[in-house]
This record gives C-alpha cells, sequence and structure tokens, in this order.
C-alpha cells in the first residue's frame, strides 16, 4: 500500500503549484525511472496534458539532463524509458541529439546516441531536428542522421534546404540529400540547387573531386532538362571559356537549352554563337556529332529563321572538313539530305550562306538562290560569274522566277560587271544576259516609249547602247507589223 501511495503523492507533486516542489519531485520520479522494474513507476503512469504544469517536452528535457549528470549510466534502462513514450517520440529525439552533442559523454557513449536516433527514425515532421543536425557539418555521423531523417520527412522545407544548401561539406554528401528534394518535384527546391550547384562549381577552392564534380554537372543536367534556368546560358559560356566545363558537358548543356528553343526562342543567337565558338573556331571534330544533332533538331522544327540559323552553321562547318574522307562518309550525305529539306524553309539566304553553299553543292545554291536578297544579289553574281560560270544561266532564272526583285535591278548589276570588265569570254556572257533580259522585260510598250530614261545605265557604253538601240528598233518593227497585220 506505501509503493502506491508513493506512485500517487511523486504524479500529485508534478502537478503542484509549488515550482520547488515540482523540481524535487522530478528528480525522484526521474531516479524511479532509471531503476527500471524495481521503480514506483514507469513513464506510462505519466499523463501529460493541455494544463499540467510541466509538458512532455520539459520533463524529457530534464530527463536526459539528469541522466548525463548521475556516475553510473545504464543507457539500456533509459532508451527503454523513452521508447514506451511513442506519443512523445519527436521530443525524445531532439532529447537524445541535445544529449549526443553534450560534452559530458564519452566517444563511445555519443555513438550510442547516433546508434539510437538512427534507429527511432520514423516517419514524421522532422524539420526542427534536421536542421540542428545541419547545424553541425563538421559531424559526418549527424550529416547522414541528417540524410535519414530527410528520407523520413512528410515535407521537406525551404529552409531545410537553405541549411543543405550553405553547408561546407564533400560534394557528395550534399549530393545524396539534394537528391531526396529532388523527388518533391518542386520548382523552388530545384531552383535553389540549381543555384548551389552552379556556385560550387564556379568556386576554385570547392571540396570536389574530378568524379563529384562530373556528378554535380550530372545532376545539374538532369534538373535543368525539367526547369531550364534561361539566364544560365551565358553563365555557362563563361564557364566554357574559363576552362571551368568541359567541351562534352558544355555541349549537353547547350543541347539542353536547344531543345527548349519553342520555349526560349530568344535564346536562338546566343546559342548558335556558343556552337560556332565550340566547332568553327576551336574546331574540335570530337564535339562535331553533338552540334550536328542539336542543328538537326533546329532544322526540324520547321521555322524559317530557326532553319536559317541552324543552315548557316551546318554549312560553316562543312566549310572546314568538306575535303576530308570521313567527314564525306559519315557526315556530308547526311548534310546534304537535311539541308535540302531546310533549303525549302528559308526566306532569305545571305552572301556567306550562298557562297558556302556554292562549296559543298551546286544543287543546294540553286535552291536557295532564289532566296537571296537585293543587297547581296552583286556579291552573288560577280561570285558565280568569275568562279562558278557554268552556273550563271539557271543562277539568273533562279532568282528571277522565283525572287520579287526587279528584273531592271538584276540588268544593272550585270551592266556594271560587262563595263568594267575585258576580258571577251565575260564581255560575252554579260551581253548574252542582258539580251536576253531586255527580250523579257514585262510591259513592252511602255519599256520601249521610256528606253532612254528606263534603260539609262545602259546608255554610257557604246556596246551596250546598241543592244538597246537593237532592242528598240525590234519592238518597233515587231509592233508595227502587229499593227498592219
Amino acid at each position: 500500500m506505501e509503493k502506491i501511495l508513493s506512485k500517487e503523492l511523486l504524479l500529485q507533486n508534478l502537478n503542484s503549484t509549488n515550482l520547488f516542489l515540482v523540481k524535487n519531485c522530478m528528480l525522484h520520479i526521474f531516479e524511479e525511472l532509471l531503476k527500471g522494474k524495481q521503480g514506483l513507476l514507469s513513464v506510462q503512469d505519466i499523463v501529460f496534458s493541455k494544463k499540467s504544469e510541466v509538458q512532455a517536452d520539459e520533463f524529457f528535457k530534464n530527463f536526459g539532463i539528469y541522466f548525463i549528470e548521475i556516475p553510473q549510466r545504464n543507457w539500456g534502462i533509459f532508451f527503454n524509458v523513452l521508447e514506451q513514450c511513442r506519443n512523445y517520440m519527436p521530443i525524445c529525439r531532439k532529447v537524445v541529439l541535445s544529449m549526443y552533442l553534450s560534452d559530458k559523454l564519452s566517444k563511445k557513449e555519443k555513438h550510442i546516441c547516433c546508434v539510437w536516433l538512427n534507429n527511432h527514425c520514423q516517419l514524421g515532421n522532422h524539420q526542427d531536428l534536421i536542421l540542428k543536425m545541419l547545424s553541425y557539418p563538421e559531424d559526418g555521423k549527424l550529416l547522414l542522421l541528417a540524410k535519414k531523417y530527410c528520407r523520413q520527412e512528410l515535407k521537406l522545407s525551404q529552409e531545410e534546404l537553405d541549411a543543405i544548401c550553405s553547408l561546407p561539406v564533400r560534394t557528395a554528401r550534399k549530393l545524396e540529400i539534394f537528391a531526396l528534394f529532388i523527388r518533391q518535384n518542386k520548382q523552388d527546391f530545384t531552383f535553389s540547387i540549381i543555384s548551389t550547384l552552379l556556385n560550387d562549381l564556379q568556386d576554385s577552392s570547392i571540396r570536389a573531386t574530378q568524379d563529384e564534380k562530373n556528378r554535380m554537372w550530372e545532376m545539374l543536367l538532369n534538373l535543368l532538362e525539367e526547369n531550364p534556368i534561361v539566364k544560365d546560358v551565358k553563365t555557362f559560356r563563361e564557364m566554357y571559356e574559363q576552362g571551368i566545363v568541359s567541351s562534352e558537358v558544355y555541349l549537353k548543356l547547350l543541347a539542353v537549352y536547344t531543345h527548349k528553343i519553342d520555349t526560349n526562342p530568344f535564346l536562338l543567337d546566343t546559342l548558335v554563337e556558343c556552337y560556332t565558338k565550340v566547332v568553327v573556331n576551336e574546331q574540335k571534330r570530337t564535339c562535331l556529332a553533338s552540334i550536328t544533332d542539336a542543328m538537326f533538331f533546329l532544322l526540324e522544327q520547321n521555322k524559317a529563321h530557326i532553319t536559317e540559323k541552324a543552315m548557316s552553321l551546318l554549312l560553316k562547318v562543312v566549310s572546314i572538313w568538306q575535303n576530308e574522307k570521313w567527314f564525306k562518309v559519315d557526315f556530308l550525305p547526311n548534310y546534304r539530305a537535311k539541308m535540302y529539306q531546310g533549303a525549302l524553309l528559308v526566306e532569305k539566304a545571305d552572301f556567306a550562306m550562298l557562297k558556302q553553299s556554292l562549296k559543298m553543292d551546286e544543287q543546294l545554291f540553286l535552291m536557295l538562290i532564289s532566296q537571296v536578297g537585293e543587297a547581296d544579289l552583286k556579291a552573288v553574281l560577280e561570285e558565280v560569274a568569275y568562279r562558278y560560270s557554268h552556273l550563271w544561266k539557271e543562277t539568273l532564272e533562279n532568282i528571277l522566277f522565283k525572287q520579287a526583285i526587279d528584273i531592271l535591278s538584276v540588268m544593272k548589276i550585270i551592266a556594271d560587271l560587262y563595263k568594267k570588265e575585258s576580258t571577251d569570254s565575260y564581255k560575252q556572257l554579260f551581253s548574252a544576259s542582258l539580251v536576253m533580259l531586255l527580250n523579257n522585260l514585262p510591259e513592252k510598250e511602255n519599256v520601249v516609249a521610256q528606253a532612254d530614261q528606263m534603260l539609262s545605265f545602259m546608255n554610257e557604253n557604246n556596246s551596250l547602247k546598241a543592244l538597246v538601240d537593237n532592242y528598240k528598233n525590234s519592238a518597233n518593227i515587231a509592233m508595227a507589223n502587229y499593227m498592219i497585220g
């Protein structure tokens, strides 16, 4: 009967309004609890309510403090007491963590605390516990525990991620924990991790092996495939120029943005510049396959402005390696096939594109010439006349048949070429073309009536003036015969 009474008194005194009595009572209760089955009461006899004088968190916190102060510690009984309190396990875990951090425990006892925390990690809300563990980044055991508790966290928070991002720890450990946040598929988490990875990769003092850096790049690539951050394209270019990122990884990064060109069309020029630097300026053959795939993807978008940029770069590539046997066998046939398709979409072919297409494939040039701009017309005609004269007639036909360029503009250019030329063969070529174009001028009657004004650019040269006079005479005779008839 005395035991029951003593037990009741302890429980009653724990809820006394007398603070001194309560503290004294707690010490007696702790002493009895650590006796195990021989104690006057068990922890299950204690009921904490909102109106209790001592709340559960205060009780267990003091229990932990009491335990590490006594000289003889029976960890088995202590943990058994905690394990009887399922409802208060979140509090008990914090108590054990605080005990682990105490300088009053031996290394062996600290290990015991870690083992218990590891074995009693259940699904729940562990944010406070995780944040406290992460506050000691130099402690490898706590970092491993934090990772395990993150796995069991019901809902990971931005505060936890921010704490992890700021840890000055080995990259491998960060990446393991990052992976847990990535599974949550939250954009805010993704952006934080991308930003941290980029900062770490640019930090020359980062404690990471090459293998770890490769893993960082791999994680970054995977994240960017789902959530490309536009501002990072220029960052990657700077990192590449500084030698921080390899050409292989750099091209994979560019490919991410290339495949998102529909949502980021304003990146087209930047991407093409980046690809050009790698393959054209540095002529890295090892990168050719990756860049070819990227340009072929752009061609498949079937959009004129995209096609023009992609074809321009592909033609530059051809100009570098078209004489190499390996290129002729492995790349050129596919280039031709893709670019024939792309040529149908081109709306504006500049001189550089046309000149390079001539070197690669004359048929491609003839497909593209119809889209030449009037500003490039003279340069193109000069190039064809003096280096590819066998294409002269077809070039003129394609320009005039498919283009809205005024026939008189073409005639003026050819007339200028004739005036400057001293070689008979070229003078004959230009003269024949002018005769052909004269005979094909629309609105014949108007042209004849206004020939002195419309064809004044030919009057400065006697030979060209003779062509005009012949045209007028022939036209007048034909019109007179028509009227008589």
